[in-house]
């Protein structure tokens, strides 16, 4: 039992214009964490531990064998999470009321305290454990610790290593300083690295020490907005909106949502519109908490409204609670099935299996109507109700059972895809669809032994005047409408010639449905594969006007990252860092064909070498470039180091053998990216030394990847889908002429759709 200790308040000297929240509204917290923990308990107690894992971040979407996903976990050994929490303020930045109200919120957020139980946790480690819960042998990729010039002894150098080590001891050693704490580092302008000089000195200070005064706040404006390494990153070009920028722990993703609330309830208490001082929440871990909750509940309200509609549409056909209920327990049976066994086999509970309990109650119900319409029939005919049991079953049996194979089939097919989500959920969908065929051919007739006067909607013979009155029924007039069932055949099954009526009707239809087929493969030939996760998002809804405002004056709210390994000489090569600057502006001159300028800033190592060689030649503008000379770069280097090292672990590992380069960028649909991902590799292939190596990753970059599968994975898919049910339908027919006329039908819904 784990009840989650409070946030404790916060001195009242790091808040100001703000007050702590009340004392009986903690109080209130408190009791609901108890509460809620003691619910959790009982549900443990009851039902046993739950291994099920919701994973609805957008890493879910990753192929883990894809080159850029692992070079990705590479770049997160080295340098952690490569996502921020971002706070984001309009209003006048070069204003004393905005900026002391900034140092306010920055102070109170760098003493965040929030009690999380995956502090350090990869989603990786999560996946893991739940294979081993599921009793499969878990393979390491070793390159996923190692770089590509140098192996695991690198990550030994370094100086936070410990706060990734799940040694109980290493972890006592700095948890008695900031206990709790999940936020590695915070990040605005007013700590923002800022190098300067003076008498041959390099002193690494911060653009908030010492705090402007109302006089030197020309001076300090102009002197940010001429710095590049600021511009685009924490503040807009324009002076009107500044970033906080906090880097966290890794974490799962419920626990992230939880800390993004906590830096939201602490942020939107300095929002305050009269004082021109409006604060926004925006950035990855933002987006991925509001689709969790805004589609989760989506879906819930969803999936209310279509039992609802179930309910309504199986009383009005039956009218009768044993054509109701038993429906609905066949359903409700097959999803707990379906999620108990993803649950087993360690499959998460993504953004995309959340449909399957929609897709279930589909399946289930068609199943179960099928079965109850049959015995209702065999009801009115042999008027014995055991008798319509046996019967109902024994004529919906089979084509209840083949429509399952062939619908299981079909999700099997999903197994071919390179996507995890995609794997996962056509298996789960598979054991779904086969739990309500079973349960539709078990429990749902062992449900209607108990009918003893109930006709299920019919009216009994009696009661009907004469042959027209049985065939009042609309639905029923419908079916005979579009069948013409009697076309070719007597009353008695036997075969006739067909009237010219019959096949004026035959050819029409033919004609209609092959013109309506081929406008539906014209419109078809129009689709293209796309991804915007920000899109499934409403128009007007906080997040989505965020990230455009973000976007649109601050550089943008998404990342691409360079791993950059170095040769013999590491970093300290001074043809690479050539190669590095030359790529650097290769990257920045990209125009996208629809948006124009999507970079919004770029960061690397060789920021902090011209940072200090202009330092050391007192602020001289054209001293900002690179150095000339191997001696002159080791000397710079060393100067940096000795001032700020933690600002060059940010962009270098400790023996400088390999860096990193971050790419702020605007937030696209991720098939837009396509050109600039082929920009930059054009660039790393004409600016790179050979070798040296320089591999794109990021959340982003990643996606791009991944939506470039999804198409092949359609058609592989499909492709399986399609063979094994046409050999399937061969099989059952027994004949290749109808198992293939069995298929049109088939094919031409998903050429419309």
């Amino acid at each position: 039992l784990i009840i989650p200790e409070p946030t404790s308040q916060l001195s009242s000297s790091h808040h100001s214009g703000a007050q702590a929240p009340p004392q009986e509204l903690q109080h209130d917290e408190d009791e609901s964490s108890g509460y809620r923990s003691l619910i959790s308990w009982f549900k443990t107690k009851i039902f046993g531990q739950v291994n099920l894992i919701f994973d609805t971040s957008v890493d879910a979407f990753n192929n883990p064998e894809d080159q850029s996903v692992k070079v990705l976990e590479r770049y997160r050994d080295l340098f952690g999470r490569d996502d921020f929490f971002m706070v984001m303020i309009e209003g006048d930045v070069f204003s004393l009321p905005y900026l002391n109200s900034l140092r306010a919120l920055h102070q109170e957020l760098e003493v965040l305290n929030v009690t999380i139980s995956s502090k350090g946790e990869r989603r990786q480690d999560r996946l893991d454990r739940a294979q081993l819960s599921a009793g499969k042998v878990i393979e390491k990729d070793k390159t996923s610790v190692m770089t590509a010039g140098n192996e695991t002894s690198q990550l030994e150098d370094l100086d936070d290593t410990e706060e990734w080590d799940d040694d109980e001891d290493d972890e006592d050693e700095w948890s008695t300083e900031d206990e709790g704490t999940v936020i590695e580092e915070v990040t605005s302008l007013i700590n923002a690295r800022r190098t300067q000089g003076t008498k041959g000195r390099v002193e690494v200070g911060e653009w908030g020490t010492p705090f402007p005064t109302e006089s030197d706040l020309p001076q300090f404006k102009r002197d940010v907005l001429s710095d590049e390494t600021l511009v685009g990153q924490l503040v807009g070009a324009k002076g009107r909106h500044s970033l906080i920028l906090l880097r966290a722990h890794f974490m799962s993703e419920d626990d992230s949502i939880i800390v993004n609330r906590e830096i939201s309830r602490i942020a939107m208490r300095y929002h305050n519109p009269e004082a021109n001082f409006h604060v926004r929440l925006t950035g990855m871990p933002q987006l991925n908490s509001t689709l969790k909750t805004t589609l989760l509940s989506t879906l819930r309200v969803l999936l209310i409204l279509s039992m609802l509609l179930m309910i309504g549409m199986l009383s009005y056909q039956f009218r009768h609670i044993l054509g109701v209920l038993p429906p609905l327990i066949v359903v409700a049976m097959a999803a707990l099935n379906t999620f108990a066994s993803m649950a087993i086999f360690g499959m998460p509970v993504t953004m995309l299996s959340n449909i399957l309990p929609a897709f279930i109650i589909c399946v289930g119900i068609g199943d179960s109507v099928h079965l109850l319409s049959v015995y209702r029939d065999q009801l009115k005919h042999h008027q014995d109700r055991s008798r319509a049991v046996i019967e109902a079953v024994s004529m919906t049996g089979t084509p209840i059972l083949f429509t399952s194979l062939t619908t299981i089939v079909g999700l099997l097919s999903f197994r071919f895809a390179s996507i995890p989500a995609i794997q996962d959920m056509g298996a789960a969908g598979a054991i779904g669809v086969a739990a309500a065929c079973f349960h539709s051919l078990f429990i749902l007739p062992a449900f209607l032994t108990f009918n003893r006067t109930s006709w299920l909607g019919l009216r009994r013979t009696d009661e009907q005047k004469n042959e027209q009155d049985s065939k009042a029924d609309w639905l029923d007039r419908f079916i005979n409408l579009i069948s013409d069932s009697h076309a070719g055949v007597t009353s008695g099954g036997m075969a006739r010639p067909e009237s010219p009526q019959e096949r004026r009707r035959r050819i029409i239809t033919l004609w209609a449905c092959g013109i309506l087929t081929l406008l539906a493969a014209f419109g078809a030939s129009k689709l293209k594969v796309w991804h915007n996760p920000l899109a499934w998002l409403p128009d007007g809804e906080p997040t989505k006007e965020a990230f455009a405002i973000t976007d649109r004056e601050v550089g943008g709210t998404a990342n691409v990252q360079l791993l950059i390994h170095g040769g013999p000489d590491g970093m300290k090569d001074l043809k690479l860092l050539r190669g590095l600057e030359a790529l650097k502006k290769h990257i920045s001159s990209y125009q996208h064909p629809e948006h124009g300028q999507i970079i919004g800033s770029t960061i690397n190592l060789n920021d902090i070498i011209k940072e200090t060689r202009r330092a050391l030649n007192e602020g001289d503008q054209t001293a900002y470039r690179l150095p000339d000379s191997r001696e002159e770069l080791a000397q710079l280097l060393f100067l940096f180091e000795n001032s700020g090292p933690d600002q060059l672990r940010r962009l270098a590992t400790n023996d400088l053998s390999s860096s990193q380069m971050t790419l702020r960028i605007k937030w696209l649909e991720a098939t837009s990216y396509r050109g600039f991902t082929e920009h930059i590799r054009e660039g790393i292939s004409t600016h790179i030394p050979d070798y040296a190596s320089v591999e794109p990753t990021g959340a982003v970059y990643t996606l791009v990847s991944t939506v470039g599968a999804l198409l092949f994975d359609l058609v592989k898919s499909f492709g399986t889908a399609l063979l094994v049910i046409t050999l399937i339908m061969i099989f059952l027919l027994k004949g290749l002429k109808l198992g293939l006329l069995s298929m049109v039908p088939n094919l031409i819904p998903i050429v419309w759709l």
